[in-house]
Parts: structure tokens; C-alpha cells; sequence
């Protein structure tokens, strides 16, 4: 995984695996376009799920990625 990557990871493992994308942004200081685009390198993956519900965008790590 890229540094940014791992940062993201590690900040949705502290917080009970999901989070919203704000959330992400404010905490790791990545930029809302870098973000996203991380985000869906993630999701290419199946480290993350990422859902939408209006603009909340809500990243979860995947069962995949947890194990299970």
C-alpha cells in the first residue's frame, strides 16, 4: 500500500472500521480529490467499501480485508 493508503487503513482500523469520508479528509490531511482517488484505488482492491447516501460518503474496511 502507498503512504497514503496506509494512512487510511490505519485510521478506519482505530475507529471501528467506518468512517465517514469527512472525517478521513480532516484526520489524515489528504486532500478531498486525493482522497477520493485513494478511496477508489481501495475499493479496486476490496480493502474498502465505500457508500453513498446523498453526499455523506460513508468508507468501511471490507469483510474481505477483515478476514471474514
Amino acid at each position: 500500500l502507498s503512504e497514503k493508503e496506509r494512512k487510511i487503513v490505519d485510521y478506519l482500523l482505530a475507529n471501528k472500521n467506518k468512517s465517514s469520508q469527512a472525517k478521513i479528509r480532516h484526520a489524515t490531511k489528504i486532500p478531498r480529490t486525493s482522497l477520493s482517488r485513494v478511496l477508489k484505488s481501495l475499493e479496486k482492491k476490496k480493502i474498502v467499501e465505500i457508500e453513498k447516501d446523498g453526499k455523506m460518503v460513508s468508507v468501511s474496511l471490507s469483510d474481505f480485508f477483515l478476514g471474514n
